[in-house]
């Protein structure tokens, strides 16, 4: 650590030991052995961030991950349509990326993981759920993706442009719409023919730790582990929610109308429910619809305060 006049610089914050280090940065978790085995080897157990050979330094991941910040609080608070042309005074580093650039840094970062571009679940189901009620008759169109001309802003999608939400779980699917005691509709779909989805259930995985051609790879699944426990965090229902939903609104568009691989569009996103701890959700866009066949209704009881 550099010193000032006798004193150490940054005393008294930003400090780890050994085994914080080899847990949280190296991704080591539930190996207390080897953990332990590491720690005992070294020698010296205080650390202090030095990004770059820069004490208090801020990694690539991090700086992006202000990026993104700075992105949310810019297109919920200050400019929703042409945050393109902004210049942002209120970045938090100097280093952090324009709008634009944050994007496009988040769409290399999505297409260097294992999780772009996968194909099949030909003939997989899923599932759809909706409070039933006296005013509708239960049917395919009533429990497929709500038209445009009624569609509300979800997580993905605006108000006005319908996307087609589904779970892998009968569980997830009725946790996702009833908090409850209530009758609950759940019908189940089946996926036909190729589908072309971004599984954001399956870029956490860090790779080798001490493979130095590996870093920038490192460096960006650290910065999709913050994004994709932003956007899969819970959001209160206070009426206020259509405005948390706006950044990945926007990514989502981007991913729908923009991003192709092997000259095909995304159908869809796969992506942990936040609601439903293991639950597994999807979200299809326009261009997988036909691709989703109904199979078949029911309607269960629901009374979570007794846990049926």
């Amino acid at each position: 650590m550099p010193r000032d006049t006798g004193d150490w610089v940054g005393i008294g914050s930003g400090f780890y030991s050994t085994p914080e280090v080899v847990l949280e940065d190296l991704g080591l978790t539930e190996q207390d052995e080897l953990i332990q085995d590491i720690s005992g080897s070294i020698l010296n157990d205080t650390w202090v961030e030095a990004a770059g050979g820069y004490f208090y330094g801020l990694h690539q991941h991090e700086i992006w991950g202000d990026s993104w910040s700075n992105f949310c609080e810019l297109v919920k608070h200050r400019v929703r349509y042409f945050f393109h042309f902004e210049e942002d005074a209120n970045r938090k580093s100097n280093n952090s990326l324009s709008p634009e650039d944050m994007l496009y840094k988040l769409i290399e970062s999505l297409k260097g993981t294992d999780g772009f571009k996968k194909k099949g679940y030909l003939g997989s189901s899923i599932f759809r759920a909706r409070i039933k009620n006296d005013h509708w008759a239960m049917s395919e169109s009533e429990m497929r993706q709500t038209p445009n001309s009624f569609a509300t802003a979800g997580r993905m999608n605006p108000a006005g442009i319908s996307y087609f939400y589904a779970s892998e779980e009968v569980e997830t699917a009725i946790a996702e719409v009833c908090k409850c005691k209530a009758e609950v509709a759940v019908a189940r779909f089946e996926m036909h023919g190729e589908v072309n989805f971004l599984d954001m259930t399956k870029i956490i995985d860090l790779p080798l730790l001490f493979d130095p051609t590996k870093r920038e790879l490192s460096e960006q699944i650290l910065f999709l582990r913050g994004f994709i426990d932003d956007i899969s965090k819970p959001i209160a229902k206070d009426g206020r929610e259509h405005i948390e939903y706006v950044p990945t609104q926007i990514v989502t568009e981007l991913l729908a109308r923009q991003v192709k691989g092997d000259g095909k569009s995304i159908d869809g996103i796969r992506f942990k429910s936040s609601v439903k701890e293991g639950g597994i959700n999807w979200v299809f866009f326009p261009s997988a619809f036909e691709k989703i066949k109904y199979a078949q209704a029911d309607v269960v009881e629901v009374d979570l305060d007794s846990g049926s």
